[in-house]
């Protein structure tokens, strides 16, 4: 009689086991989007699944490069090159951050027609290892 509800006990305690086993212990962390071109960068931008971005080339914009969203953007060393500048004022500017709590790190951004790099209506961002250089008007704004 013991040894029936100990094999019963046993029997659920193992299904119990394996069922536990077989879901993921925690969720795996998406990898980082790597762009390699302005349409990548764009399309990585516009992605709201995309938290983190790495340029794996460098990369000359056409327009500017809008962030409207946390994200992080790591430049591994690379270099964009800035975009002409437009008849607009929002035009000619490298990165146009309008977002809270975007990372920016270790990137060139040289040559845009306004600024390299504007952080517009933002309380709050990262910029780390970032150079600056040959633009129009500010490196930052």
């Amino acid at each position: 009689m013991c040894t029936k509800k100990f094999l019963k006990v046993f029997g659920l305690l193992l299904v119990v086991v394996l069922l536990a086993a077989a879901l993921p212990l925690q969720a795996k962390a998406q990898a980082a989007a790597v762009v390699t071109t302005e349409a990548e960068l764009t399309a990585a931008l516009a992605d709201v699944g995309v938290t983190e971005i790495e340029l794996g080339a460098s990369f000359t914009l056409t327009a500017t490069a809008e962030v409207n969203r946390t994200v992080s953007i790591d430049g591994k060393g690379f270099i964009i090159s800035g975009p002409p500048k437009g008849a607009e004022a929002h035009q000619g500017h490298g990165l146009a951050v309008y977002a809270d709590g975007v990372h920016i790190s270790n990137l060139t951004i040289t040559g845009s027609g306004r600024s390299n790099l504007n952080f517009y209506v933002v309380t709050g961002g990262v910029v780390n290892n970032v150079v600056l250089s040959n633009a129009a008007n500010a490196g930052m704004i």
